[in-house]
């Protein structure tokens, strides 16, 4: 499944991934469309994943973001690193607690 969220902060959908983490079976991941390696990465390694699967990715629609079309990426990049949408993948397949399934690098400190 692909969550993909448009519209304006605050993101109403914005937790749909939090709410796919409580399923702990499923594989979740959260990305951006100015994060093209951890997007990249995290919809091949859904794709591989044998149960459900779930892909909330943040892409700026400049209509209801009153951005400039050359401007979404950007707004989707200062959106991640003000944190304002964490970037993160849960994988279940890997071994460890459920915290240690969930690493949020890629985030600023």
């Amino acid at each position: 499944m692909l969550s993909l969220t448009t519209g304006p902060a605050p993101w109403p959908d914005a937790d749909a991934a939090l709410l796919a983490l409580a399923q702990r079976g499923a594989f979740v991941a959260q990305s951006s469309v100015a994060h093209r390696d951890h997007l990249t990465d995290a919809a091949l390694r859904a794709s591989a994943h044998a149960g459900p699967a779930l892909l909330h990715v943040l892409a700026p629609s400049p209509r209801a973001w009153d951005v400039a079309a050359d401007a979404a990426v950007r707004v989707a990049a200062q959106a991640v690193a003000a944190r304002a949408f964490l970037l993160f993948v849960y994988d279940p397949s890997q071994p460890g607690a459920f915290g240690e399934k969930l690493p949020l690098h890629g985030n600023r400190t």
